[in-house]
């Protein structure tokens, strides 16, 4: 940075040098895209990069304060550059799109976006020279970690923001920004703190740590740990150079097109093919969630790629990161459930399973709270979460086959291999809640149908513990089952015995288990309600055919009815906070049958005149149904002043 030759120049890294100078021209640019705007920020972009890789090469230069604050400054400044860059790319009145420049505009930002990796190599490298443990406690800690979610939105921006073929410079920014030492290492030890605090019960115990059924209200509590793993839960997250070893290699394939695998076997190809290639970079959260997909494109990735990949996640869910939270809550569970099509070997390893409980409970926890804030303040005609996410009711033919496929995949396994786990026992539960397509329920259901498994499943006091805050709207579609299928399913396994042991609860002291809950809710409601699938009358006259209709008749007495669009009003029948009742007898049902707890009996005596009723001109059917309503549900005993009258 001094003189040569007796003329004086200005270093690299100084202040006004060529780093800031590049920085500050970037910063105040048009950002046009017109030929002189692009070559403009090409060119800065180049000098910047060369500047920051100079400064790595040079020995001593990379552990310079001047240096660190200028490769902090490019991080704040680039990744800002880049978010915005996306929202450009992914407006519809983009004319820079329509007019077929796109491949010019990613070849230009292309510098700039290896330059901001060089700065991430740079903190790095700085870290590493000062003989950073990554131990600190307390203030410094939380510094770090701020300094690592920081590193994490950098890397996830510049991803985004790559054009179509750049894999390897994706793989590099993961190298250099979510897999360096230091940020993978904060991100760990967040997601052991969690672990810990998920697996281990409060010490003034309350209702959740209560079990129902075998099952507590969380998954985590229900896992099956050695004494060591029991007494320390963090030790089972995967250590930094483990989980880096287990995720680079695997990342860096995904992200790599056809082209750049080729060019790895020693193929060239033209310079700007990969930029102006149609097929774009995986996006961010498909990546990130490969090692749990069954259908990833990566061989090998086994139990340690899951777990370092689960764990991953849940450091970064933890730590308030934005960078998986634009994907749905029921596609992230979706995709952790992914694990159990992967083989025994895989699912059942402790690092594996305690993340994916962990995660379970914080996926199914935002998802009950969405349920709740949709039964205090339903939206008008909407009341299931994720009219936007992942396998709703308006999902395109090829994610509705997708979502069918999986549920098909995992109820399978389930039933074939999973001896009752009770962590994959609520993923299987989880093909079968209400935002699901109505084809992969119906999948689901059939495969848990044909391995003999309704009974295995975990009871509605585990899955929706809360009625009385409208959690049971996860799984029980408000107005009944409209799926003129999946009705004929319901009742069908009624009708045959198939879910007499879930009706019993065999596997769960006694508690219905979720198929059997809701049968239920769809036979009530077709036959006290006109569905337009069925006639009360041919439901009743399937029930009462079959050997032993006592249990089923008793659940239907005991099963509320919920109103469609309107699940305020049914919560408050259901929990008492209104005197509001949609059962006509003008006190408060309560959850019913599902969770063991009768209605008032002047509810019961309503619904069995409305039985009656519903059997229309068929004497027979009706004489036959009276009878069976008093052996499942006897008449409260007549009172002194009904003898008197």
């Amino acid at each position: 940075e001094g003189s040569v030759g007796g003329t004086k120049g200005v270093g690299v890294l100084a202040v006004d040098g060529l780093v800031e100078g590049a920085l500050d021209a970037l910063g105040s640019s048009a950002n046009d895209a017109t030929d002189p705007e692009l070559a403009g920020r090409a060119a800065f972009g180049v000098a910047l990069h060369g500047g920051l890789r100079l400064a790595a090469a040079t020995p001593g230069a990379g552990r310079a304060s001047t240096t660190v604050k200028l490769a902090g400054r490019t991080v704040r400044q680039l990744t800002l550059a880049a978010s915005i860059s996306i929202q450009a790319n992914a407006g519809d009145g983009d004319g820079v799109i329509r007019q077929g420049r796109a491949a010019l505009v990613a070849a230009a930002e292309l510098p700039s976006q290896r330059a901001l990796i060089a700065a991430l190599e740079l903190q790095e490298a700085a870290v590493e020279a000062a003989g950073d443990d990554g131990e600190d406690e307390d203030d410094e800690a939380g510094i770090r970690r701020e300094g690592a979610i920081a590193a994490v939105e950098a890397t996830a921006a510049l991803v985004r923001a790559l054009p179509p073929g750049a894999g390897r410079v994706a793989r590099d920014a993961i190298s250099a920004g979510l897999l360096a030492k230091r940020t993978l290492g904060s991100i760990l030890r967040i997601a052991a703190e969690r672990l810990t605090a998920a697996v281990k019960p409060p010490a003034d115990g309350g209702d959740d740590a209560a079990v129902h059924g075998g099952f507590s209200h969380f998954a985590a509590r229900d896992l099956e740990l050695d004494a060591e793993a029991s007494e320390r839960p963090g030790s089972l997250v995967p250590t930094v150079t483990a989980a880096r070893g287990a995720l680079l290699g695997g990342f860096a394939i995904e992200l790599l097109s056809d082209r750049e695998r080729l060019d790895n076997l020693g193929e060239s190809s033209p310079p700007l093919d990969g930029v102006g290639s149609t097929t774009p970079l995986p996006p961010l959260p498909q990546w990130l969630l490969a090692a749990c997909s069954p259908k990833s494109t990566v061989n090998g990735w086994g139990p340690d790629g899951a777990a370092s990949c689960l764990a991953l996640l849940l450091g970064l869910e933890t730590s308030g990161s934005l960078v998986t939270r634009d994907l749905p809550a029921d596609a992230k569970l979706a995709a952790v459930s992914g694990i159990f099509c992967l083989g025994p070997g895989t699912w059942r390893n402790p690092s594996v399973s305690a993340a994916a409980a962990a995660l379970t409970d914080t996926y199914w926890g935002r998802l009950e709270e969405e349920k709740e804030a949709n039964s205090a303040n339903p939206r008008m005609g909407l009341h299931s979460y994720g009219e936007a996410g992942f396998g709703t009711g308006d999902e395109d033919e090829a994610s509705s086959q997708a979502a069918a496929s999986l549920a098909q995949e995992v109820c399978e396994a389930f039933s074939n291999e999973s001896f009752g786990d009770k962590l994959f026992a609520r993923h299987a539960a989880f093909q079968l809640r209400d935002g699901a397509p109505a084809r992969a329920r119906a999948a689901a259901w059939l495969a848990l149908r044909e391995g003999v498994a309704f009974h295995l499943l975990p009871p509605m006091t585990a899955v929706a513990p809360r009625p009385e805050r409208g959690d049971a709207y996860m799984f029980l579609p408000p107005g009944g089952e409209s799926d003129p299928e999946m009705l004929e399913l319901y009742v069908q396994c009624l009708e045959s015995g198939a879910l007499d042991k879930s009706l019993e609860g065999i596997n769960t002291g006694g508690m219905p288990t979720l198929p059997a809950a809701l049968a239920l809710h769809a036979a009530t409601h077709a036959v006290f309600k006109d569905t337009g699938v069925t006639s009360s009358a041919s439901v009743l006259r399937r029930l009462l055919g079959r050997p032993n209709t006592r249990t089923v008749l008793r659940g239907i007495m005991c099963t509320p009815l919920t109103q469609r669009r309107r699940p305020a009003v049914a919560r408050a029948a259901a929990t008492g906070n209104r005197r509001v009742s949609v059962d006509g007898a003008g006190s408060n049902f309560g959850p019913g049958f599902a969770y063991r707890m009768d209605p008032p009996s002047n509810n019961v005596e309503a619904r069995r005149s409305v039985m009656l009723a519903a059997c229309g001109e068929d004497s027979s059917l009706r004489n036959e149904l009276r009878v069976a309503l008093v052996e499942a549900v006897p008449p409260p005993p007549l009172s002194d002043d009904d003898d008197d009258e």
